[in-house]
């Protein structure tokens, strides 16, 4: 179940650095 954390986190740290540099 601490999968979700590590998906959470990978979303979170490259969410905001690549779909905010992406968008």
């Amino acid at each position: 179940m601490k999968k979700w954390i590590y998906v959470v986190l990978v979303l979170s740290i490259a969410g905001i650095g690549g779909f905010s540099v992406h968008a």
